[in-house]
């Protein structure tokens, strides 16, 4: 039995700014391995941002598939059905 596939439009902001925020950490940190001009002994947020995207992608997406699935199980329907 295939099963409809379910999509959040409202999370592409949260993997949006989850992503960015890896990014940014990732390129500071890049370029203080090759000793170029960066801000990650400078700014102390740069070393946790990455941690913190990574933090919004498995909480709050992981999160919210988690509860849908729960919802799924208990009620017999996703959440963002629009019966």
């Amino acid at each position: 039995m295939d099963t409809p596939k379910i999509y959040f439009p409202n999370l592409n902001g949260l993997r949006f700014i989850a992503a960015f925020l890896v990014i940014i950490h990732h390129i500071e940190q890049i370029k203080s391995i090759f000793k170029l001009e960066n801000y990650w002994n400078v700014v102390p947020f740069i070393g946790v941002i990455g941690k913190l995207g990574v933090v919004l992608l498995e909480g709050g997406i992981g999160g919210v598939s988690f509860a849908n699935i729960l919802l799924v199980a208990s009620v017999g329907r996703p959440c963002n059905d629009k019966h």
